[in-house]
C-alpha cells in the first residue's frame, strides 16, 4: 500500500474541511449581524443557520477522522481496521482515505449507531 498517496489525500481533505469551517463561520458572523425584515426572512435564515450549522458539524466530525487517520499513517497503524487489526480494503480507502474500520465492522457500527433507543415499538 502506497502510504504517501493516502497521506496526500488525507492533508488535501484536511485542508478542504479546515476552509469549509472558516468560511461557513464567518458566513454565520455575518448572518447574524444582518437585519432581519419580516418574520418569513427570519423563519428562512434561521433555516439556512440550522443547516449550516449541521454542516459544520459534520465536517467537523469528518476532520477529526482525517486526523486521527493522519496520526495512524504516523504510528504505523493507518489501513488496518481498529477492531480487528486486519486490513482495510483499498478501494474502501480510496473512497473514504480516513476509514478506520474494515466493511464488516463499520456496518456493525452503523447498525448499532442507529438503532432506535427506546419509545414504543410496532
Amino acid at each position: 500500500m502506497d502510504v504517501e498517496h493516502y497521506r496526500t489525500l488525507l492533508l488535501a481533505k484536511e485542508e478542504e474541511l479546515t476552509e469549509d469551517l472558516a468560511r461557513a463561520k464567518s458566513e454565520a458572523i455575518d448572518a447574524s449581524s444582518d437585519e432581519v425584515g419580516d418574520e418569513t426572512d427570519a423563519a428562512v435564515r434561521t433555516s439556512e443557520q440550522e443547516s449550516a450549522l449541521d454542516q459544520g458539524t459534520q465536517d467537523t466530525d469528518t476532520l477529526e477522522q482525517v486526523r486521527d487517520a493522519l496520526k495512524r499513517i504516523g504510528q504505523g497503524t493507518y489501513g488496518l481496521c481498529l477492531v480487528c487489526g486486519r486490513p482495510i480494503e483499498e478501494k474502501r480507502l480510496e473512497a473514504v482515505p480516513w476509514a478506520a474500520y474494515d466493511v464488516p465492522h463499520q456496518a456493525e457500527r452503523d447498525r448499532v449507531e442507529n438503532r432506535p433507543t427506546g419509545g414504543a415499538t410496532l
